[in-house]
C-alpha cells in the first residue's frame, strides 16, 4: 500500500505500508519419532500415529515494510537538467520479529521438553542454517530528468 499526498502542505510527501507472509516451510520427513512403551516405561517404541511420509514444517516469519519518502520538483530551464529529486526511506522487518527461520536444516532426534530421563525422541530442527533477520535501513536519493 502507497500513498503521496498531491495537494497542500505536504504535497509530494509519501508513505507506505507493506507486508510479506511466507507460510510454512517443509524441512524433511519425520523418521526417529518414538513414544515411551506402553508396557514398559524405560524403553521406547516407534511412534504408530506418524509415518515415515509425515513431515515437519515450521512457520516462517512474516516481515512488515514502511517507506517514506519525499518529491521535490526542482526549476530547470534546460532538458538536459534535473526536474526532480526524491529522497526515499525503506525500513525492513519494522516490528524487529526475530523468529528464526530453517533453510535447507536438517532434523535430530531430541528428548520431548528437554527431559532426558524419558526413553523417547521427537524430531526438531536443527539450527544449522537457520537465521533471523535484522532490521534494516535504506535512505535513496534520486535525481530524475
Amino acid at each position: 500500500m502507497d500513498y503521496t499526498i498531491q495537494d497542500g502542505r505536504l504535497k509530494g510527501v509519501s508513505i507506505g505500508l507493506g507486508g510479506q507472509y511466507r507460510g510454512t516451510n517443509f524441512l524433511q520427513y519425520r523418521t526417529a519419532d518414538t513414544i515411551v512403551s506402553p508396557t514398559n516405561p524405560n524403553l521406547a517404541v516407534d511412534d504408530p500415529n506418524l509415518g515415515t511420509n509425515d513431515g515437519v514444517y515450521v512457520k516462517l516469519p512474516t516481515l512488515v515494510t514502511a517507506t517514506a519518502g519525499y518529491t521535490l520538483k526542482l526549476k530547470s530551464g534546460a532538458r538536459w537538467q534535473p526536474n526532480q529529486i526524491v529522497f526515499q526511506l525503506r525500513i525492513r522487518n519494522l516490528t524487529n520479529n526475530q523468529q528464526v527461520s530453517y533453510q535447507d536444516a536438517g532434523l535430530q532426534a531430541r528428548p520431548p521438553g528437554g527431559d532426558i530421563t524419558k526413553p523417547n525422541r521427537v524430531s526438531l530442527p536443527v539450527r544449522i542454517g537457520s537465521f533471523t533477520e535484522p532490521t534494516s535501513f535504506l535512505f535513496t536519493t534520486t535525481l530524475k530528468l
